[in-house]
């Protein structure tokens, strides 16, 4: 072992899951995956988005790295709706391209 991880997501909301393993990045402590997903849910009974950061192993299974639920929920009736914590612009290149949100 390198130390490193490589780190791929997975997320889940309602019966609906997406597992991104194809797509991971090898050999990274501190990943930018800079992708966007779009699930189907219903309000108020798919209200909990899971965000899974899973560590790919080519030879055994995989290990969780770590994982958060977002109650979209509480986030879309909120004064701020779906905007709240959304940066006005994007960077793709420069030195603000790191500042890419994770969803």
């Amino acid at each position: 072992p390198n130390g490193l991880s490589d780190p791929y997501l997975a997320l889940k909301l309602g019966r609906f899951k997406v597992k991104d393993r194809e797509n991971y990045v090898p050999k990274n402590l501190s990943p930018t995956f800079g992708k966007m997903f779009e699930l189907d849910g219903t309000l108020p009974l798919e209200s909990e988005l899971r965000v899974q950061i899973f560590d790919y192993d080519l030879l055994s299974g995989d290990d969780l790295i770590g994982e958060t639920k977002i109650d979209l929920e509480n986030r879309f009736l909120s004064a701020r709706r779906g905007v709240c914590g959304l940066p006005k612009r994007y960077y793709i290149a420069g030195p603000y391209s790191a500042l890419i949100p994770l969803l």
